[in-house]
């Protein structure tokens, strides 16, 4: 069985990197990555962590049809070069981290299906930034993201494409598919978690949306074509407005309620993984504080609490502020 992924991606060298090892870690063979016309490093970061280079597709807007006419076409042309009697193909966005909820990759649980099989569904798992970092370039946001925001799609990012039979297109950011020619899908009734992480460090997260919304020399805006269908179809205008101007927002609320509402039957998440919590290191911190802050939440969701704990109590006695407020959560959840 062969299991690839494609992903489109733009300015994304903050996660992208992550988003590649993550795809291996998941059992894919190969992993594909489009640019949109990126003006950081998100092309080298890609291929630095194994992708191949797939082309560049830049209108100067952000077209929908465009991303999911040249997915399908890189999927339809590495098909037919590679002539394998099926492919499995993962769909993903630049900033999601595919999850089995079985504890086993994507592809072990691919392999355990019916033959008959040749689509996955997902739900879609927004992650809040509740503290610093917020991510490490790298490194699964998960573990600087822990706090679930909440379902906010479905999606259909898992297809088999199989040799001689009708070629079905995903469409509309993987959320349906359509065919021409007699291709039909089946699924089974489990479905896959999505980890999304659109909210990575505030500075970061500011440059790509005002990037995305801010009017040009020409008077023109990268969204102006998606927002004039999004107004076209009913609503008022596109999802980057509002996260445009609730950026700030988003991040005060969300401030520490990975604690504040960490449940109590949390249970650790078993997510194949490329490296292990050890080897994040103080280093990649701004402060040493903030370091060992992060350490005990990332601990306690790794079902550790005995260890957070003793971190925990290192923090307080050394940086007593801002910390002091949360030592009764913290040892209660610890308990």
């Amino acid at each position: 069985m062969k299991l690839y992924a494609v992903t489109f991606v733009w300015n994304e060298d903050d996660i992208i990197e992550a988003t590649v090892r993550n795809a291996f870690a998941q059992g894919c063979d190969k992993m594909f990555v489009i640019d949109n016309g990126s003006t950081d490093a998100t092309v080298a970061n890609a291929v630095k962590a194994g992708a191949e280079f797939a082309g560049k597709v830049d209108i100067g807007y952000h077209v929908e049809r465009l991303k999911y006419e040249t997915i399908n076409s890189v999927i339809r042309q590495v098909n037919q070069a590679e002539n394998d009697a099926s492919i499995w193909w993962l769909i993903l966005d630049g900033d999601e981290f595919p999850d089995t909820r079985l504890g086993i990759s994507v592809r072990q649980w691919l392999a355990s299906l019916d033959p008959a099989v040749n689509v996955a569904a997902a739900e879609v798992l927004n992650h809040l930034p509740t503290h610093p970092p917020y991510n490490i370039p790298g490194f699964h946001p998960i573990h600087f993201q822990p706090f679930e925001g909440g379902i906010s799609m479905h999606k259909l990012p898992l297809i088999r494409y199989d040799k001689g039979k009708p070629h079905i297109m995903s469409m509309a950011g993987a959320h349906t598919y359509k065919t021409h020619d007699g291709g039909y899908l089946t699924g089974p009734d489990h479905k896959l978690l999505f980890h999304h992480f659109n909210y990575r460090k505030p500075e970061k997260s500011l440059l790509r949306l005002k990037l995305l919304t801010e009017v040009r020399p020409d008077g023109t805006r990268r969204i102006d074509k998606k927002d004039e269908y999004a107004r076209r179809m009913g609503g008022k205008r596109i999802v980057y407005w509002e996260r445009m101007e609730g950026l700030k927002t988003v991040f005060q609320q969300a401030h520490n309620r990975h604690l504040a509402e960490f449940p109590e039957s949390h249970a650790p998440r078993r997510l194949p993984l490329w490296y292990e919590l050890d080897d994040i290191k103080a280093d990649a911190f701004s402060s040493e504080n903030e370091y060992l802050f992060w350490r005990a939440g990332a601990l306690l969701y790794e079902g550790r609490p005995g260890e957070a704990l003793e971190i925990f109590a290192d923090l307080l006695e050394r940086f007593p502020q801002p910390y002091l407020p949360l030592a009764e959560k913290f040892l209660a959840l610890c308990r």
